[in-house]
């Protein structure tokens, strides 16, 4: 198979607007393929850059036009949000010049129950569009799962878990990051099947001068909105979120068993930006796993059994879930949206996760 990056990536068009792209880890980046097209160039100065998701205006940030960004090879995180990019200092930067930037693995506009026959394939490294019989999956993909480290990892599995996305609704931005760490989280539907965010709000907190307070709102927004039961992990203290501290570090994971709306979160850890004040308004969405599935691949080229659970990755030369350094597992992803899937749901995100465990630690429990 040929190594390629499927987190982020990005080709310039016409000339050579970019030479980085990275991820802010913040969740608010939205998996997409974007063509962003700069225009008002000021050579080696600033541009405006106009950006276009190619799952059109069911995307927040289609459409999104942001000026006087500095083009001087230096990161920039404004014109897409959850993405840092680094734009060229070329002298000879050029109105119309233009990228495309793909977050995730993006597989197009597909129709529920394939009803078209065709499917956006990648299994060797090169992606095509295949014609297939009308209702297999819209979606197929192998990845090569690599350990890159001195050590053999053992417990390696892939799973599915709600995938967050993270819109600042109004400024300045409130959340720094946001992780759901199991398929626990809750996504929420109105009854025509639409996806729809939890409002959170921020205020100022009475107890400690510098503390922020926050509260959480659920569909269909009708109950008042609550503070949420959390562990505060580097303090190892259970508290909510009426006082916490606004420095971007300090990690707070909701807890279950607490009431709503912590129980429909459950799980999620998340970080609160210095910026936020209590004007902030944060829109979180969490998508589910649905219509995605897994298998992995015991050497034969083809998926074992496909399941909307873990699967145990192994290197074949050793057992269920241990990967050798240098080795690789091989891991099949399916989107197969069934015939009646609701369109109200797009743009459809999921997250894929890679856990595994070193061999070499200590083992200090027995």
């Amino acid at each position: 198979m040929t190594d390629v990056a499927l987190d982020i990536f990005y080709t310039n068009v016409t000339g050579t607007p970019v030479t980085a792209a990275t991820f802010t880890e913040d969740a608010s980046d939205i998996d997409d393929l974007y063509t962003i097209t700069a225009s008002a160039v000021v050579a080696s100065t600033t541009a405006t850059f106009t950006v276009s998701a190619a799952s059109g205006s069911k995307n927040p940030y289609h459409g999104r036009v942001v000026t006087l960004v500095p083009i001087t090879a230096t990161a920039r995180t404004e014109v897409l949000p959850g993405v840092s990019i680094t734009f060229s200092n070329s002298g000879s930067f050029a109105n119309g010049w233009s990228f495309t930037l793909g977050t995730g693995i993006w597989f197009g506009h597909l129709r529920a129950g394939n009803a078209a026959g065709t499917q956006y394939k990648n299994t060797t490294g090169t992606w095509s569009t295949v014609s297939v019989s009308a209702g297999d999956p819209g979606g197929l993909v192998k990845l090569k799962i690599q350990n890159v480290t001195a050590f053999a990892r053992s417990a390696c599995k892939a799973a599915l878990y709600s995938s967050p996305e993270i819109v600042t609704k109004a400024t300045p931005k409130a959340i720094n990051s946001w992780v759901c760490t199991s398929d626990d989280p809750v996504e929420q539907l109105d009854t025509d099947g639409r996806g729809k965010p939890y409002k959170i709000t921020f205020y100022t907190a009475d107890a400690s001068p510098g503390n922020i307070g926050m509260k959480v709102q659920a569909y269909p927004y009708s109950d008042p909105a609550a503070v949420l039961n959390v562990r505060d992990i580097d303090g190892a203290v259970d508290i909510t979120t009426a006082n916490i501290v606004p420095d971007g570090a300090t990690r707070y994971q909701v807890r279950s068993g607490t009431g709503s709306p912590s129980d429909e979160l459950a799980g999620s850890i998340f970080t609160i930006a210095a910026t936020a004040t209590s004007t902030s308004i944060e829109n979180l969405m969490i998508v589910d796993d649905k219509y995605v599935w897994l298998a992995n691949d015991i050497g034969g080229g083809t998926p074992t059994v496909w399941v909307q659970s873990s699967v145990d990755l192994t290197d074949g030369a050793n057992g269920a879930g241990v990967i050798a350094a240098g080795a690789y597992s091989l891991l099949w992803i399916k989107l197969d949206a069934p015939d009646g899937g609701n369109s109200g749901q797009n743009p459809f995100f999921v997250r894929v996760v890679i856990e595994s465990d070193r061999t070499d630690s200590n083992d200090w429990l027995v």
